[in-house]
């Protein structure tokens, strides 16, 4: 059902239904820089990005003792009056160097003061602000989430910055074209995808952004349903203005994060510093085989242990296991069905030991079982009735009309019940906890979104409980806001992001949410997580089957993040999944989770086009994965380099097909001929010598990973390289050349080199020495 309507909703341009051109005359010029024009009397300033493109009167909006202040209130009782200003004075942020300007209001007839900061980059095209409230303040506030009782800034929109790309704060952060109140941030853009990004930048559970469509105006500001906030709240907010959707994403996140760099969470997390993103996984979550469900006549632990030989038998190389909620006790699972669609069972207990018709000897002797391989844990809430809160500190959430009258969810207050929690389960495997239903707790209890503090400190606690056992975190259900808030907390490495797999459903509801919530994962700096696929179209019960297996596992290696399927036993597809990933199982990754290209937020009449890519010595290998979600409004079945904004000299290497198209100006169109829900990997390989691309290893999605191919050097002269190829001792790795006129010479230590003049290519066979390397020398 939620796939469905977010199928009918994909944030990219949908050929067919969308109108993108905005009607004529159209100002599209955007400045490189801001400019910004203050008005002293009212502490409001204007700011001109671009021709007739203006965030107007940007000003603060307070709601305080029942009544509404503003610098332009008609009465002096409600007029925020400038009690002091001093404009542009150079200094520094967390971001860099600013131009801060500090403005002081009077609030009407109270002796009450607000300060209001303005701090524009200088070498950035960035504009932080803050409002300071000096005293504890009780706002008043009518209960309404997206109703902000505090604004700051409040302006109006001018100009062409009419479409809008934003993630709605509800399970798996879906992306929307529109929005009244976004946890997220807002980019409002134009035909020509001139964009500016505007979100806050701290307090992310509370706070977003509101859009007034009448006036056409936006505001920064405090959910409606926080009414006390403390002496020294700051709301803080940002506008990054750009062009490019993808690129305004990344720069807003890089700006988001370096705010936060101080928690530790500044950076993009290595997907290689822990084995739920390193290595290849098996899941067994909604959409698996063996969820809520058992090889017949055996339980759960005989399940997964005949898997683990399975794997080992047909020589896939898992390196964790993920084991959903059907493994720890919960309350009401004897109520009827009926009843259960409308209650779910909250965690009794969550350890060892567990269910024991489950696993009947407990989770370490699985583990064991399993080779003591790393074990990601699904988790739901707490129940009220659980042991835990008589233990521990448990915020309790009072049962009501919407739960029934049942008691359903308590919450951990302090980190103390997350160390224990932590440090038992680390002697039976946990490495990763998985806490899902994020969205479902948010919702339900109460001080999640009415108490400044109590969501941020609720994630903070269980990330720091995580964090001092060495594990990590995946978020599940996250609504945009916890996918902001991981930007604080370094070890959440991953968010789902896209719905529950079902392989029967058309992949237009899944493949263009998943990837352009990419965008927001990738911004903030966690890896985005397919979910689970099975790797063959064998039917599985009556009538389910995965109706495009090739498509959900490349989508998942194009991701950057889990690569995890969910096959029956001797179901399962070897050499597709070995795609994916080195012989040892660790993943073979590009630098980035692929997203849509920015043609495809344009008016267009194109298949479904996302990309990724590797960088090395100054090259890049381009992904570009090609999709027909939507047959009967394609008219237009080419693109070129030009297009998609690559430059360089490139061939383009067709995966699926393993077959060159070569290009003679990045203008050239690449033309494909794909059916209903047809695809293509077209590999964009760079020119690293005079006259030769190289494409890397071509039986593997990311044909130039850096975990195979960590560095290429190329001399001054364009005639001679140095590939540096590094793997498992003793593997062979083909690598793949593509030639215009002459063969290159290649020099490699025990390895066969196959020449192919027809097709003009040279495929090498590197065999790797015993450290796991192997230079190569090609000469033009």
């Amino acid at each position: 059902m939620w796939a469905a309507l977010n199928g009918k909703k994909t944030p990219t341009f949908l050929p067919g239904r969308d109108v993108r051109k905005q009607k004529a005359p159209v100002a599209y010029v955007q400045y490189d820089m801001p400019e910004i024009v203050y008005y002293g009397e009212t502490g409001l300033c204007d700011i001109r990005f671009g021709e007739e493109k203006f965030l107007k009167g940007c000003m603060p909006r307070l709601k305080f003792d029942g009544r509404v202040f503003s610098p332009l209130a008609k009465g002096k009782k409600n007029k925020m009056v400038v009690a002091d200003m001093e404009e542009e004075k150079p200094t520094a942020s967390e971001l860099g160097k600013v131009l801060e300007t500090t403005i002081t209001w009077k609030l009407g007839d109270t002796d009450k003061q607000v300060i209001g900061k303005i701090l524009k980059g200088v070498d950035s095209p960035f504009i932080q602000f803050k409002l300071i409230i000096p005293w504890e303040c009780q706002l008043s506030a009518k209960g309404k989430f997206d109703e902000s009782s505090l604004e700051y800034p409040l302006f109006g929109l001018h100009g062409s910055n009419e479409h809008v790309l934003t993630w709605s704060n509800k399970k798996f952060a879906p992306p929307r074209t529109d929005f009244r109140f976004t946890l997220s941030p807002a980019i409002m853009y134009d035909d020509e995808l001139n964009a500016f990004a505007f979100s806050t930048s701290d307090k992310f559970f509370v706070t977003g952004i509101r859009r007034y469509k009448t006036s056409k105006a936006l505001s920064a500001g405090l959910a409606g349903t926080i009414k006390k906030i403390p002496a020294g709240f700051v709301l803080e907010s940002i506008v990054v203005f750009g062009k490019g959707i993808n690129k305004i994403v990344e720069d807003w996140g890089a700006l988001i994060r370096k705010r936060h760099a101080a928690t530790g969470g500044g950076k993009i997390r290595d997907p290689y510093s822990n084995p739920m993103t390193a290595m290849l996984g098996y899941n067994t979550d909604n959409g698996a085989y063996y969820y809520y469900n058992t090889e017949k006549g055996k339980n759960y632990e005989d399940t997964m242990i005949a898997l683990r030989e399975q794997h080992k038998k047909v020589g896939l190389p898992y390196g964790y296991y993920e084991l959903d909620s059907w493994w720890y006790p919960k309350s009401y699972e004897k109520l009827p069905a009926l009843l259960k669609i409308f209650v779910s069972g909250s965690a009794m207990h969550w350890g060892e030991p567990p269910k024991p018709d489950i696993f009947p000897h407990g989770l370490k002797h699985v583990w064991e079982k399993l080779d003591k391989l790393p074990l990601m844990c699904h988790s739901r809430w707490f129940s009220p009735m659980s042991h835990y809160v008589k233990e521990y500190d448990f915020y309790v959430q009072k049962a009501s009309v919407k739960s029934l009258g049942f008691p359903l969810f308590a919450a951990p207050r302090n980190q103390d019940f997350w160390d224990d929690l932590f440090k038992a389960s680390r002697e039976w495997g946990l490495r990763c906890y998985l806490q899902d239903w994020l969205n479902y707790q948010y919702e339900n209890i109460h001080p999640m979104k009415h108490d400044l503090e109590f969501a941020e400190a609720w994630t903070t606690n269980m990330a720091k409980g995580a964090e001092k056992h060495g594990m990590t975190l995946q978020y599940c259900m996250a609504p945009s806001s916890f996918i902001l808030q991981s930007v604080k907390l370094p070890n959440v490495m991953q968010a789902r992001a896209s719905d529950d797999h079902n392989g029967m459903q058309p992949r237009k509801w899944y493949l263009p949410h998943f990837t352009t919530t990419s965008m927001l994962c990738n911004a903030v700096g966690i890896w985005p997580h397919k979910d689970v696929f099975y790797s063959s179209d064998k039917k599985v019960y009556w009538f389910y089957r995965e109706k495009r297996p090739e498509m959900e596992c490349l989508t998942a290696a194009l991701s950057g993040g889990p690569v995890a399927p969910g096959d029956k036993i001797g179901n399962e597809n070897v050499e597709l999944i070995m795609k994916t990933c080195r012989s040892d199982g660790l993943l073979l990754k590009p630098d980035r989770p692929a997203t849509p290209v920015d043609l495809m937020f344009r008016q267009h009449a194109k298949y479904y086009i996302t990309s990724t890519w590797s960088k090395k010595g100054g090259y890049t290998w381009n992904y570009i994965h090609v999709s027909n979600l939507w047959p009967s409004k394609v008219k237009d079945k080419a693109f070129s380099q030009e297009e998609l904004g690559i430059k360089g000299r490139y061939a383009a290497f067709l995966f699926w097909k393993q077959e060159f198209a070569m290009l003679d100006a990045p203008s050239s169109p690449i033309s494909l001929e794909l059916g209903y829900e047809g695809q293509e990997l077209v590999v964009l390989c760079p020119e690293i010598i005079d006259g030769v691309h190289m494409v890397g290893n071509p039986t593997k999605f990311i044909t130039c990973s850096g975990k195979q191919f960590p560095a290429v050097d190329v001399d001054d002269d364009w005639k001679n390289a140095t590939i540096h190829v590094e793997g498992v001792p003793g593997e062979a790795v083909p690598v793949l050349f593509h030639f215009a006129k002459k063969a290159p010479r290649i020099e490699v230590e025990g390895s066969e080199v196959k020449i192919d003049q027809q097709k003009q290519t040279v495929l090498v066979n590197v065999l790797l020495n015993e450290e796991g390397k192997r230079d190569v020398l090609i000469s033009a």
